[in-house]
């Protein structure tokens, strides 16, 4: 698993909760993807209790997933830390650049 990156494990959730049967909106939600535009903009309901139900569900799906053996978990652990420490530089570099609080409060 050479090539894994944080971004392989929001797939993964995505794919899982497709399997489960959760509602589309709800999962792109549990994924913070913002939805379309017209609805994003309008509608403040963040169907959190909805994303908590998907999210215990997923997490109950988790421990049931057949496990890689140890030489393949290590070397997928230690890609998903140096991915974990390229995220984090990015995302320091992103807030030391000015204006960066107002653009990341306009969001909210």
């Amino acid at each position: 698993m050479p090539h894994f990156t944080v971004h392989d494990f929001r797939s993964t959730a995505r794919t899982h909760m497709t399997a489960l049967g959760v509602e589309p909106r709800v999962a792109e939600r549990c994924l913070n993807h913002r939805l379309d535009c017209g609805v994003g903009v309008h509608n403040r309901c963040g169907q959190f209790q909805q994303r908590r139900r998907t999210l215990e569900a997923w997490g109950q799906l988790l421990p049931r997933l057949p496990v890689a053996p140890m030489e393949a978990s290590l070397q997928a652990a230690s890609a998903v830390r140096r991915a974990l420490q390229q995220s984090a530089k990015a995302w320091r570099r992103l807030a030391d650049q000015p204006g960066a609080k107002d653009r990341v409060a306009s969001k909210c």
